[in-house]
């Protein structure tokens, strides 16, 4: 089926007129021309729509593959706010899908090229899928992105995002106020229909306060993060304190510890100072000749053990000496009936005890000097 979509002057039965009017009022913007090829029932054939040769355009459109009967149903008026849509937003107006907005036919080359003006400057915006394609012109000057990013083809517009933010800034609105106040149609959900919250968005944004209830809800978001921030910073603190708490307590504990070592230092320098004073007080040749002395004293020591050793020796040699004379006596008084036998016995006897009387004064001597030494 081929589609012909033709532009009139408003002098027949209005079947769609796009409120340029609107725009106008709204944000100041004049479109001028939209072009097609590949899109929705438009096929390889470009197809231009002329917006600036009347004060108000009235799209009718002919359907002509009805069998020879015309008819303005499916003549592609849709198709033109799609294509709007799709240029300045990379949105259809319905739920239809990006790549189905492909003609089905040549299924690729689709591109939507729309013309507008706005402040006495002329913009221009081309935007298209297999392949995709993006392109915004100012005064007949490509922009590129502002944000320096490649054609984020995987996104759901299919182009820049900053590139589509620049756009947008230019339009002067959103999307959403784009499909109810410009191009109100049938897959329009109804204003009536529409959440609480969506309907105030579009009050909002058609009453130019959508920045302040951004705005409000930017606070709200940065209320509740600062409050969750606190509330962080407030468990941070106490856990700071107590690691304080515990770090001052380590602190007066080695303090303490080093008071008590420096104390302890100090009393062990006092006395190792007395110490080096009763040294410096010390005779050393004094000293030296006690070392001397007693050396010689262990060397005479060693004299008089060896001296003692041999008068214990002696001393056990006059016990048997003793021993020998008390048997002397017993035999004596035996052989007393003999006198010649006494006589020899009596000098023999005599003999012996003046030999015994003899070692016990030397016996004795020899112990006085023993003490003596012992004395020194």
């Amino acid at each position: 089926m081929e589609t012909k979509v033709k532009s009139e002057p408003i002098n027949a039965s209005i079947e769609l007129a796009l409120p340029i009017q609107t725009i106008k009022r709204k944000a100041g913007i004049h479109i001028k021309s939209v072009t097609m090829k590949n899109f929705l029932s438009v096929g390889a054939v470009t197809s231009a729509l002329p917006l600036d040769k009347h004060g108000l355009t009235l799209v009718l459109g002919a359907n002509t593959d009805t069998n020879g009967a015309m008819t303005r149903n499916g003549a592609g008026k849709t198709t033109v706010l799609q294509a709007i849509s799709f240029a300045l937003y990379g949105r259809p107006l319905s739920k239809i899908k990006i790549p189905n907005l492909v003609n089905n036919i040549n299924n690729k080359g689709m591109v939507v090229t729309i013309d507008f003006e706005r402040d006495g400057i002329c913009y221009r915006v081309e935007r298209g899928r297999k392949p995709d394609v993006m392109k915004f012109f100012v005064n007949n000057q490509e922009i590129k992105d502002a944000g320096g990013d490649e054609i984020d083809t995987g996104s759901e517009l299919g182009e820049n995002r900053h590139t589509q933010e620049e756009i947008e800034k230019v339009i002067g609105m959103s999307h959403n106020m784009f499909k109810h106040i410009v191009a109100l149609n049938s897959h329009t959900e109804p204003f009536l229909r529409m959440r609480v919250s969506d309907q105030r968005e579009v009050i909002e944004e058609l009453l130019g306060v959508t920045q302040l209830s951004s705005r409000a809800e930017v606070l709200k978001k940065i209320i509740t993060q600062t409050k969750d921030d606190i509330k962080t910073e407030q468990v941070n603190i106490s856990a700071m304190r107590e690691a304080n708490s515990r770090i001052e307590l380590t602190i007066r504990q080695t303090t303490s510890l080093s008071d008590n070592w420096i104390r302890q230092h100090n009393r062990s320098i006092d006395q190792l100072t007395l110490d080096i004073e009763d040294l410096s007080n010390i005779d050393y040749d004094s000293e030296i000749t006690k070392f001397d002395d007693i050396d010689a004293w262990t060397i005479k020591e060693k004299d008089i053990s060896t001296k003692k050793s041999n008068l214990l020796k002696e001393i056990k040699l006059l016990d048997q000496s003793a021993n020998s004379l008390k048997v002397s006596s017993s035999q004596y008084l035996k052989e007393s009936q003999n006198n010649n036998k006494l006589i020899v016995f009596g000098k023999k006897f005599r003999a012996k005890s003046e030999i015994f009387n003899a070692k016990q004064v030397r016996l004795k001597m020899m112990m006085h000097n023993y003490q003596k030494s012992r004395m020194i």
